[in-house]
């Protein structure tokens, strides 16, 4: 895992935790951005799982 991705991981990590927590601390647009870079570069790696497509096209889905 390199620097970007770390901070990724974080951002996504920090959002899951505040709607845990009933607190929005995040940027939404950041995270989606952030978690879209996640999906790619785990899709890319194992071949499979969750695509920044399927991020975009699910993140507003409530």
């Amino acid at each position: 895992m390199n620097i970007s991705e770390a901070n990724d991981a974080n951002r996504v990590l920090r959002h899951l935790l505040a709607v845990r927590q009933g607190t929005h601390t995040a940027a939404d647009g950041d995270v989606r951005e952030a978690a879209a870079r996640l999906a790619g570069r785990v899709n890319k790696a194992l071949h499979a799982g969750i695509t920044p497509a399927q991020i975009d096209a699910g993140w507003d889905v409530r």
